[in-house]
């Protein structure tokens, strides 16, 4: 079976992530997916032989199933061309049965990305899943070639792109500990893998979309497209509702969880102004948030949880 060069779109969630990956998609070289979370947090862990047999296949398809893929497939600019929704879910139960018993656990991931370059008709896949950056080791030991587009985002724009998601109840304090989470994947990757990875700063995104795009179509040997044009709205822009302004509350548990990384990269850090009341409304309303987000998560997950959130709090 003919393989396919797989890499991986990582880094800071909601901060127009999802628009850079169609972007990238909008290549005549390259196909992204996404989000399948396939390697962190909806990881299976392979049998005592570490391999997958029925079981663990079985669970990676109800995952598979249960997916929505809607940052990358659609009938918007920069979706995939070949596949809607229930034709995606199609096709991975398709792929997944004609996987040989049993499989190492990149098996399945590699014929996926196999199968959608091959109906795209593209030579490189991108799979798009922002917390992976936590998980590269893993990654890298089963796929050994791959290579990352890492996109950064200085911490108030940040918490703008985040309280402007309606998905999932906002926090200040989950803010800014999934911030400097991602911040500390950011500089490891960095400073182990440099050589495997891009950086992406959302501040040159917005500036210089085509030249930054650029830059990342270099690092994978990809031919120039003018990419920013391709998927609206043209370039990047930040929220405009101002319910997703900072408040003092954010500001304060943002400088004081991230201020020492914020230091470190010689970032601006902003005075939150009056915080008393603000600051103890958001300490009170921090218990019964995290009891839905782990609950949530608890009834997702086929691992622990616990294991996956440590990686936000080391």
């Amino acid at each position: 079976m003919q393989e396919v060069e797989i890499n991986f779109i990582v880094g800071m969630s909601r901060c127009e992530i999802t628009w850079l990956s169609r972007c990238i998609n909008s290549h005549p070289d390259a196909a992204v997916f996404g989000q399948s979370r396939y390697w962190g947090r909806f990881w299976v862990e392979p049998n005592q032989n570490g391999k997958y047999g029925e079981k663990e296949l079985g669970r990676i398809l109800q995952i598979w199933r249960s997916f929505e893929w809607d940052a990358t497939i659609g009938g918007e600019e920069g979706c995939l061309k070949s596949l809607d929704l229930e034709g995606f879910k199609a096709m991975a139960e398709r792929v997944l049965a004609d996987i040989p018993r049993p499989a190492s656990p990149e098996e399945p991931f590699k014929a996926l990305a196999r199968e959608i370059a091959r109906r795209e008709r593209k030579k490189v896949v991108f799979e798009k899943t922002p917390h992976h950056i936590n998980w590269m080791e893993r990654i890298l030991r089963y796929l050994p070639g791959s290579r990352f587009i890492v996109l950064r985002c200085d911490p108030y724009r940040f918490i703008k792109f985040h309280k402007a998601q309606k998905d999932i109840p906002f926090h200040p304090i989950a803010c800014a500990l999934l911030w400097r989470g991602y911040m500390i994947a950011i500089e490891e990757a960095i400073k182990r893998r440099g050589d495997l990875v891009v950086v992406v700063d959302v501040e040159r995104l917005m500036d210089d979309p085509s030249g930054e795009l650029d830059r990342a179509l270099d690092f994978f040997g990809l031919s120039r497209t003018d990419l920013a044009t391709m998927v609206a709205p043209g370039h990047i822009e930040m929220p405009r509702d101002p319910k997703s302004e900072p408040g003092p509350e954010d500001y304060f548990w943002m400088n004081l969880i991230g201020s020492k990384i914020m230091r470190e990269n010689n970032l601006e850090i902003k005075k939150p102004g009056s915080i008393f009341f603000p600051v103890a409304k958001s300490i009170l309303l921090f218990a019964p948030w995290a009891f839905s987000i782990l609950r949530q998560f608890k009834n997702e997950m086929p691992g622990s949880v616990s294991k996956y959130l440590l990686r936000w709090f080391i």
